[in-house]
């Protein structure tokens, strides 16, 4: 499971959204949606793939065990693009299954 307790992303000293809290227990797949520019992006890249200028606010936990803020949660979160990016020859179900047999691949299965 992993959960983000009152997490907040800053940049440059400067919070991009409010504190919020989210649970997504094994085997589920999680979502962050809303409005271009408001932080989704910079919030996975805090989790995933920290960078300069991103310091990343609250409690972090994966199977209950509570990680750093500054280190990565590489293998548990994945980008989905704002750009359409789907593949024109396959169905929108095809694209998705696309995604997860990769995901599927990469972690042994």
């Amino acid at each position: 499971m992993l959960e983000l307790a009152h997490i907040c992303v800053a940049r440059d000293g400067r919070s991009l959204f409010k504190p919020c809290s989210l649970s997504v227990e094994s085997g589920q797949v999680g979502t962050i949606m809303g409005p271009s520019g408001l932080g989704k992006t910079s919030l996975l890249h805090a989790l995933v793939k920290p960078e300069p200028g991103l310091v990343l606010e609250g409690v972090v936990r994966l199977d209950g065990i509570e990680r750093p803020t500054e280190g990565p949660l590489l293998g548990c979160a994945h980008t989905v693009f704002q750009e359409p990016m789907l593949f024109p020859h396959l169905s929108v179900g095809d694209n998705l299954a696309f995604g997860l047999a990769r995901r599927v691949r990469a972690m042994g299965g």
